[in-house]
């Protein structure tokens, strides 16, 4: 089980009420890359370039460099993780915490206990006899992507992810 699955159930247990993850009844599956497609050019995502763009203005102005150069590298780590998460098996934790105010209602929605990228091998294989419900587009859609990200995304689906992306 990864970090979010963990995050998630013990901060939604403490909430109250929800099925701890050992005893899911109902998966909710997503397709990982979906959900990095949908983050890139989000309203969440151009924020973050936004406030980067002006730390790295301000570093210049200030004439620090190093401050330049972290910035620089921070922005070239993002950009390829987003690359893993968009284009391969990459998890996307990271993104799905971004949404975790929205969470419970598309798990309630769905009628699903327990959150699991459809890549996620050994995840699935503890839970062998539950019922999956694709809950891809409920996540999509809590990034409020604009009509050219859900384009990407239904082209996206199909395809096979890249086994060794960079």
């Amino acid at each position: 089980m990864n970090a979010f699955t963990r995050l998630l159930f013990a901060g939604l247990a403490f909430a109250g009420g929800i099925v701890p993850a050992n005893q899911a009844q109902t998966l909710g599956v997503y397709d990982s890359r979906a959900i990095a497609i949908a983050y890139a050019g989000s309203p969440r995502h151009e924020a973050l370039i936004e406030r980067t763009r002006q730390a790295y203005a301000q570093a210049k102005a200030a004439g620090d460099p190093a401050e330049a150069r972290r910035l620089e590298q921070s922005m070239r780590d993002l950009q390829r993780q987003l690359h893993r998460q968009a284009f391969a098996k990459a998890p996307v934790d990271d993104l799905l915490v971004l949404i975790d105010a929205q969470l419970p209602d598309i798990m309630a929605a769905a009628d699903v206990d327990l959150l699991v990228s459809q890549w996620d091998a050994r995840t699935l294989a503890a839970y062998p006899e539950q019922p999956r419900v694709d809950v891809t587009w409920p996540l999509v859609e809590a990034f409020e992507p604009t009509p050219r990200q859900r384009q990407y995304v239904q082209d996206l689906l199909p395809a096979k992810p890249n086994s060794q992306p960079e």
